[in-house]
Parts: structure tokens; C-alpha cells; sequence
């Protein structure tokens, strides 16, 4: 594979992660990268431990913070230095992305027809097969009050009202126009939080069913106890925090569409019981819950309380 035009540099956030694993994730897409910067979140100030990822087949920077910023602090940090090194494209990873072959180009392929169409393009992003067993991804839009999940068999690229954040692939000149990442939300609705204001600004995102990865949707599968034949991602209890706290904050911005809010509102409704009645340690689960429900509301933004999922 060679290396693909426009320039394309590759962030990786990562957390406490092994380095074999994530540089074996990037061995192949890295032939189709300019360049690779990983961003270590984790307290390990051991440059040595990614030696490995001189290996790969492009240069590889790393960054290390010594203290986790957050998905989107990470990101952030990824993307300033992709633009100073003359990114054209950004591709986002998370540590435990394994990207398909020929996701690249694929995605780049994908872009540069839109931009022929002057489809006003924010970010392009793959589909994916969870290594839990969660299933493909669906890319999603609103219809009334009820999100609809649509399968890539509908078309090879998919207009979504958001896109995950690993394995996207965003256009610096949405950037500019959009912002960077919003490092408040730390981790969780990232992703959404950034899509929905792009499209507030005029952009969109696509989902492109002819490139691929394979990703970590959650730490594992848990089965409802009321009917174990559904499978749900399990999630720690901090990372519940996050998610019904982002939630709400993101419920308070006016840019984020009502359609949305309410589907969001139902589906934490329905999180919360499946996961008491169902996950390891429930009341562990519920405190955190409860915890991102008045922060939320109270528009407290930020890492976590220190200890607060122990």
C-alpha cells in the first residue's frame, strides 16, 4: 500500500494501554498515513515502552502527558500538531481500533467524492464490528422523536447525525469553521457532541460502508437478567457517570437538536434499570448514575470527582 493524497496524520488517544497491541492495530493503516502521533494519557512517562512504533511504516511522534486529559484533551493535542506537521486530513483512533486494510483509503476515497458533489463535508467515519459481539455499526438520523438505524446495505455512504470518534476522518477546513473537540465533556458524547455542531454550522457527517475496522464497543458484553438472550455493552460505573452527566449537558445547549434530546432522555431511562438489575456491583453503577445526574443538571463539567467509581 502506499501513502494516499491528500496528506493524512493519524491521532491515537491512549490510556493505559499496550503498546504491542496498539501498534499491531496500526500496522497496516500506518502505509497509508503521512504520519502517526499518539497521545499516552496514562501516568507511564516511560517514552521507551513505544519504541515499537518506530517500527511502523510512517514517522510515529508520541505525546506524553503523564495524566489523563480526557478523550477529547487527547485528541486535541493529536490534531494541533497533526495541523503544525501540514495534515490536510486527521484520522481519529482510539488504543484498541483495529483499522481494516484499505480504511484509508476508502475514507479518503469517500471524501473527495463528496467534495466533488460540494456536499459540505465535516467528517467521514467507517463502518465497524465490535470485538464483543455488539454486532456492525448503524449509522443513525432522526426521524420524529425516534432515532432509525440504517444498515450500510441502504448505500455505500450513509448521511449519520454523528459519528464515533475512532476510525473518523474530519477535514481541518470543518475544523476551522467548527472547533476542536469539547474537552469539558472529558470522554463520553464527544463524538455526538461535535457532529451536531458541525451540522448546526452546515456540515455533515457521512458513514462509508466500504471501509472497515474492528473496535471495542464497551468492556464486554452483559446480558439482561430479564432476558439474557439481549446483549448490551457493559460499561464501568465511571463511564455511567460520564455518560448520563454529558447527557444533560449537552441536553442545556441549544444547538443540540430537541428531536435528539428526547431520544437521548428515553434511552437513559432504560440504561439505568438494565444495568442495576443486570451488571456486577449495581449500586456501584447507580451511585455514579445519580452522581451524573445532578452534576449534569447542575452544568458541572470536567474529569470526574477523584475515587468517585471505586
Amino acid at each position: 500500500m502506499e501513502r494516499i493524497t491528500p496528506r493524512v496524520h493519524g491521532v491515537v488517544a491512549a490510556y493505559r494501554a499496550d503498546p504491542r497491541t496498539v501498534v499491531d492495530n496500526l500496522r497496516d493503516c500506518a502505509r497509508q498515513l503521512a504520519g502517526v502521533f499518539i497521545v499516552d494519557n496514562s501516568d507511564n512517562m516511560d517514552a521507551g515502552r513505544w519504541a515499537d512504533a518506530q517500527q511502523l511504516a510512517c514517522p510515529v511522534h508520541t505525546i506524553l502527558n503523564g495524566r489523563n486529559l480526557g478523550t477529547a484533551g487527547a485528541f486535541n493535542q493529536g490534531i494541533r500538531a497533526a495541523q503544525g506537521a501540514g495534515a490536510e486530513l486527521v484520522l481519529l483512533l482510539d488504543d484498541d481500533t483495529r483499522p481494516g486494510t484499505d480504511m484509508v483509503k476508502q475514507l479518503v476515497t469517500a471524501w473527495k467524492e463528496l467534495r466533488v458533489d460540494d456536499a459540505p463535508v465535516a467528517a467521514v467515519g467507517p463502518d465497524f464490528q465490535d470485538r464483543h459481539g455488539a454486532g456492525k455499526a448503524l449509522f443513525v438520523q432522526l426521524d420524529g422523536i425516534h432515532l432509525r438505524r440504517i444498515p450500510c446495505s441502504a448505500g455505500a455512504v450513509i448521511r449519520s447525525e454523528y459519528l464515533m470518534s475512532s476510525g473518523s476522518l474530519i477535514d481541518f477546513a470543518a475544523l476551522k469553521e467548527v472547533g476542536l473537540l469539547d474537552e469539558e465533556l472529558f470522554i463520553d458524547y464527544v463524538d455526538t457532541e461535535w457532529c451536531m455542531r458541525a451540522r448546526n454550522r452546515g456540515f455533515n457527517c457521512y458513514g462509508v460502508c466500504t471501509a472497515h475496522m474492528e473496535h471495542s464497543f464497551g468492556e464486554r458484553q452483559l446480558h439482561l437478567r430479564w432476558m439474557p438472550s439481549i446483549g448490551i455493552p457493559y460499561r464501568s460505573p465511571i463511564r455511567h457517570y460520564y455518560i448520563f452527566r454529558n447527557a444533560l449537558l449537552l441536553m442545556r445547549r441549544t444547538y443540540v437538536p430537541a428531536r435528539w434530546k428526547l431520544t437521548e432522555l428515553k434511552r437513559l431511562v432504560l440504561l439505568l434499570p438494565a444495568y442495576v438489575s443486570s451488571a456486577p456491583s449495581p449500586l456501584r453503577h447507580l451511585r455514579c448514575m445519580l452522581i451524573g445526574v445532578i452534576h449534569g443538571i447542575a452544568g458541572r463539567a470536567g474529569p470526574a470527582p477523584p475515587k468517585l467509581g471505586q
